[in-house]
């Protein structure tokens, strides 16, 4: 299923979180999402299935492959430029259910989105067409996003929690719930975030029940 090996594949990628400004931010996975769906529709539009063979997505700390059985149909040095098509009622099925751009751009697609993100992508070929992403590491990738934000797990609490103060600065108030669905985290998380801050007397709870908001602690 193509929905399913696509949600599991960026599960298992890393994330870094893009600062914009003090209120604003983004996360940003260390491969191209798009050159990633275009790797597994292709590769189960160009399956040989005449080999007794699945779709395979390998996924290691240093790199991501996948790979469909079936020999290329030309020369590899026209990869990119030239399209031949093993299933062609297949691909235009895809096609028609607009799930790729054009027939045939799916290793230029590929190239292109993998270079803008600065990303090392390879092609192998024999009787299996394999598609190779390099993966970045953690801290490079950091650094290749914004050299203010570190991706380390501990620097996290730091870009919530000025997160935090920000936006009650310009807003007034905050709820857990908006910081929870802002980063896409736990309740544990958030408590754990808000009750260091209130421990530093930088904010105070109010409210009470289903009514709890923080606020800035009152200089007086």
């Amino acid at each position: 299923n193509l929905d399913n090996a696509y949600k599991y594949l960026i599960s298992k990628l890393n994330t870094a979180i893009i600062i914009k400004d003090e209120l604003r931010h983004k996360t940003k996975l260390e491969l191209p999402k798009e050159a990633l769906r275009e790797t597994i529709i292709n590769a189960m539009i160009h399956k040989d299935y005449n080999i007794n063979s699945t779709v395979q997505i390998n996924i290691s700390p240093d790199k991501v492959e996948i790979i469909n059985p079936g020999r290329l149909l030309f020369p590899k040095e026209k990869l990119g430029k030239r399209s031949m098509l093993r299933n062609p009622i297949l691909v235009d099925l895809i096609y028609r259910l607009k799930l790729v751009e054009k027939a045939g751009s799916g290793i230029k697609r590929i190239q292109r989105l993998s270079k803008q993100d600065s990303v090392r992508v390879e092609f192998k070929t024999g009787r299996f067409f394999e598609v190779i992403f390099y993966r970045k590491n953690r801290r490079k990738s950091a650094a290749n996003v914004d050299a203010n934000v570190d991706a380390n797990v501990d620097t996290k609490p730091i870009i919530r929690q000025k997160w935090i103060l920000a936006y009650i600065k310009k807003k007034g108030k905050v709820k857990s719930k908006l910081v929870r669905d802002k980063f896409n985290i736990s309740k544990e998380i958030v408590s754990r975030d808000l009750k260091l801050l209130i421990k530093q007397n930088k904010i105070v709870r109010r409210g009470g029940g289903n009514n709890v908001w923080y606020e800035l602690k009152s200089k007086k």
